[in-house]
């Protein structure tokens, strides 16, 4: 049964096309983890506390919302005899109408990834109090938005700046490793050599398929032996190996972020 979203969410959905379409679905996906890199992972850090740490996102709506919008720049650039370096470029001018109609969408995919990953930490908490028999404090909650365009202010000039797995470097920020490795929670410097922006995790090493055909069954069970997590067969994509060493990582992005908190796995739920 579909699930309300926020206040004003259906409101703001009129007008936009891909998201009015699929509002629906949307509703009945919201606070579920997804698949691919997505988890929920317990952690804990030096000093004895637990934390909790969701990655998931605006699940296939943001990928219909950025494939409709992309055909559109695409075609205009094409119309009006724009070249562009690669056609991944393609860009709606602000005079297109579908500009704004697509910030708008954006910026609610946004608030949808927020709202879920609002709902599986209350109900991750839930559980987790459910297990230990008693009530404990949940401290505030540091939300990170990764894979996005925001108009900013650099250089005396105000310019569009697209996130793709990367982040803004501003406040707090989670910055993940892989689920058998440690993720920090950082501060981020605010660099204006990098747009004041930081890595969004430690990136791969791997791909996807190429994890999946090197990485053995054996060689999987033994990365992941100090974390609560059940192997599956043949789905090794998100094997530690797959990714890059997140320590190294966060050295080469000193002049980016200020590392505040070194979080190791538990356990964990793999979308």
């Amino acid at each position: 049964m579909p699930q309300v979203l926020w206040e004003g969410a259906r409101e703001t959905a009129e007008g936009l096309p891909v998201i009015s379409a699929r509002y629906e679905a949307a509703s009945l996906q919201v606070g579920s983890l997804g698949g691919g890199n997505h988890f929920i992972e317990l952690q804990k850090d030096g000093e004895g506390f637990v934390w909790l740490m969701v990655h998931s996102g605006s699940r296939n709506l943001g990928k219909q919302v950025c494939e409709h919008y992309d055909k559109i720049a695409r075609s205009y650039m094409q119309a009006m005899s724009i070249e562009v370096p690669s056609k991944e470029l393609a860009y709606l001018p602000d005079e297109v109408p579908e500009r704004d109609e697509y910030l708008a969408s954006m910026h609610w995919c946004l608030r949808f990834a927020e709202e879920s990953r609002e709902r599986m930490l209350a109900r991750a908490a839930e559980v987790v109090e459910s297990i230990v028999a008693r009530d404990f404090e949940v401290g505030t909650p540091v939300q990170t938005h990764h894979n996005y365009a925001a108009l900013e202010s650099h250089e005396g000039e105000d310019v569009w700046v697209h996130r793709k797995g990367a982040v803004r470097a501003q406040g707090l920020v989670t910055i993940p490793g892989s689920m058998g490795t440690a993720s920090y929670i950082a501060r981020g410097k605010d660099n204006p050599l990098s747009f004041g922006t930081c890595s969004h995790g430690a990136g791969r090493v791997l791909g996807r398929k190429e994890a999946n055909r090197r990485i053995t069954h054996e060689e999987a069970e033994k990365a992941m032996e100090h974390v609560v997590f059940g192997v599956r067969k043949g789905d090794y994509d998100e094997m530690p190996m797959a990714y890059k060493d997140i320590d190294k990582v966060m050295l080469n992005q000193a002049d980016l972020v200020e590392p505040e908190v070194r979080l190791t796995p538990m356990a964990v739920v793999k979308g």
